[in-house]
């Protein structure tokens, strides 16, 4: 992994982690476990996708736009249990 790869990766996180995490939270009221598993998953994703194909035009769009998908689908890996439909494995957050 490239030193500057993680740094963008970090600065997204700062620039947009609160925001992310209060959408999720909207789209998933009174369920907070299971938005911070879906925050947790966008935020892999978005890792995942630097690796592969670099970094989104514009990251916050994509990221919620990933949440947005992950709530439709209910496919979420975050977390240790099944809570609430979502299937939970673990947890990554760079």
């Amino acid at each position: 992994m490239s030193d500057s790869l993680h740094k963008i990766y970090t600065d997204i996180w700062n620039a947009h982690v609160l925001e992310v995490r209060n959408y999720c939270n909207a789209k998933l009221k009174g369920r907070p476990d299971d938005a911070d598993d879906i925050l947790n998953d966008a935020f892999r994703l978005l890792w995942e996708k630097m690796l592969k194909d670099g970094v989104p035009p514009n990251p916050k769009a994509w990221l919620l736009a990933t949440v947005k998908n992950l709530t439709l689908t209910g496919e979420v890996t975050g977390g240790s249990n099944n809570v609430g439909g979502f299937i939970g494995i673990a947890t990554f957050v760079g």
